[in-house]
Formats: C-alpha cells, structure tokens, sequence
C-alpha cells in the first residue's frame, strides 16, 4: 500500500492496492475494535493531522 504510483504494472494493480486494500484494513479493523472505537481513532486521526501529510505509522500510533 505504499508503493509509489509508477510501481505498479497497470492500472488495475493501482487500484487494488490503493483503494481495496486500504478499505478492506480499515473495515477488518473495525471487526476487531468496533464502531464507537474505530469512530474515535478515525476522529482523533482527523484532529490531529488536520492540513498534515501523515504516514502510514502516524496512524499505527493513533490505533495504539
């Protein structure tokens, strides 16, 4: 998922990794912490990195 976008073969590739996968970790996370959980660590990360340009491990801190 942090592939550079020339990285991939084509633009089916792309899309896989750019917006399936995202999607389907953060809905897999929900299943694991649940709604009202995943609100607030989606509500705090907004907060915090409002007008930022976060990282992958920006979010992996908020979740922790």
């Amino acid at each position: 998922m942090a592939r550079p976008t020339w990285g991939y073969r084509n633009a089916d590739s792309y899309t896989v990794n750019a917006y399936t996968k995202p999607a389907l970790s953060l809905q897999t996370l929900e299943g694991l912490v649940g709604e009202e959980t995943m609100t607030r660590i989606l509500r705090t990360y907004a907060r915090r990195y409002r007008f930022a340009h976060p990282t992958s491990e920006d979010f992996i801190a908020v979740v922790s």
